[in-house]
């Protein structure tokens, strides 16, 4: 694996790592945070791995547009809705109304380890 693959998978699992963190410390909005980037990252991994230059970008759907990865279309809708997560829990009033609970929020967690093995799995291939 290409070193620089290597730093976006270690920073990759360091977000996963502070999803599960955050979650079993009740701090939803911080779980779904780092459920994004989770995912932002490791698709990064992807992305160098096939040795493309990954942009600056937060959006999942365009970074595995940019990869080999084929989803369809419950699997776009899932990660737009994960990468909203990087702006919805940097505003107050949104972050006390979408993420005051677990209920709320675990299916975002849940979704996100699911994602997190399958792009595991591709960038090792």
């Amino acid at each position: 694996m290409r070193e620089e693959a290597k730093l976006w998978l270690k920073f990759a699992k360091e977000s996963y790592e502070d999803a599960l963190y955050n979650w079993e410390g009740h701090r939803y909005g911080n779980t779904c945070f780092c459920c994004q980037q989770a995912l932002e990252k490791i698709l990064k991994a992807i992305l160098t791995e096939e040795e493309k230059l990954p942009p600056k970008s937060h959006d999942l759907i365009h970074l595995i547009k940019l990869s080999k990865i084929k989803i369809n279309k419950k699997q776009a809708e899932e990660l737009r809705a994960i990468t909203r997560h990087y702006f919805t829990v940097r505003y107050p009033d949104l972050n006390k109304k979408f993420y005051r609970n677990r209920k709320i929020t675990e299916k975002t967690f849940i979704k996100m380890k699911e994602f997190y093995q399958w792009f595991l799995k591709e960038l090792k291939k």
